[in-house]
């Protein structure tokens, strides 16, 4: 395993143990269900990685089929990470479908996580490479993870979610503007993911609130 490849596995480990960490500051207050939902995350973060990996073995086809173990020495590309991304998607809705997880668990840890992973990858990046442009991500994502302390016990999960990703993905393409680019895990983000991350949040948004006043009129 190269140098590259190293570092890169460092700083996943790292960012997943500050994710961790903001997610038990984040719940101290409540103990029911917290092991369903270490369950639920740590199968999520393994089925992402695999995914992660497919990806990247589809991306890089033809040296797979030529040399394998060669593919190991190619980083991840950011297709790789929206392959992964959709087919975790897809995954996390077929496992619901089917009533095997249970959503609003599911996303009271994944959110934490997500903030605190994320957030410690950008100050991992600051100190270690002395990238200061992630000063701007990290201050987006500290905004997120301020405004999820505030309004975690007065909002539903899904509702939470959906405000979150779309906080995320609109200052992601507001900083694009002045930005030279904008990442995520060290992942190179495009306006064609982050703009349907942005819409897909609103839209599902929009419908759970026109479900929940329906049901409270009936």
């Amino acid at each position: 395993m190269n140098a590259w490849s190293l570092e890169n596995v460092f700083f996943i480990i790292a960012s997943l143990a500050g994710g961790l960490l903001f997610y038990y500051i984040a719940t101290s207050a409540r103990k029911s269900g917290k092991k369903k939902e270490r369950e639920e995350i740590v199968s999520i973060l393994i089925n992402f990685i695999l995914f992660v990996w497919a990806g990247k073995l589809l991306m890089n086809l033809p040296i797979f089929l030529s040399d394998p173990l060669a593919v190991l020495a190619y980083p991840s590309a950011s297709p790789a990470f929206f392959t992964a991304v959709i087919l975790m998607v897809v995954n996390v809705a077929y496992r619901v479908k089917r009533h095997a997880m249970d959503i609003h668990g599911f996303l009271t840890a994944f959110l934490p996580v997500f903030l605190g992973a994320a957030f410690s990858y950008e100050f991992l990046d600051i100190i270690w490479h002395g990238n200061h442009l992630s000063l701007w991500q990290q201050g987006l994502l500290l905004i997120l993870m301020v405004a999820f302390m505030l309004l975690r016990e007065k909002l539903a999960p899904v509702t939470m979610a959906c405000m979150i990703f779309a906080g995320w993905s609109a200052g992601q393409l507001l900083l694009s503007f002045f930005l030279p680019f904008t990442s995520l895990f060290g992942y190179m983000m495009t306006v064609w993911f982050l703009l349907p991350v942005f819409i897909t949040s609103i839209i599902v948004l929009i419908f759970n609130r026109r479900k929940v006043a329906s049901c409270l009129q009936t």
